[in-house]
């Protein structure tokens, strides 16, 4: 939010709420994700009414879209080729 240009800051936040609200059925706690997000948008010169709204929406949006989080044991390639085809195929 900090390097936010102005015009600009309202649509990053919440992109930034939107991650943070894909992360909540992971066990991001929703309070502590908005209170950080209105924070740095009120550092960045956001209004406070404006923030919050906009970091609600975009709670709710991003808990209605849980982001994938890869198993962190999931079988990983033991060769640089595979492990080039292992990206390469997410990326299809």
């Amino acid at each position: 939010m900090r390097t936010a240009q102005p015009g600009t800051r309202h649509n990053t936040l919440i992109g930034y709420a939107r991650a943070a609200g894909g992360l909540v059925p992971h066990g991001l706690a929703p309070q502590e994700a908005e209170e950080a997000l209105v924070a740095a948008a009120l550092e960045a010169g956001l209004p406070e009414a404006e923030a919050r709204a906009a970091v609600r929406w975009g709670l709710e949006v991003g808990r209605s879209h849980p982001l994938y989080l890869e198993d962190a044991h999931a079988y990983q390639p033991s060769t640089y080729r595979a492990r080039v085809y292992k990206r390469l195929r997410r990326w299809v």
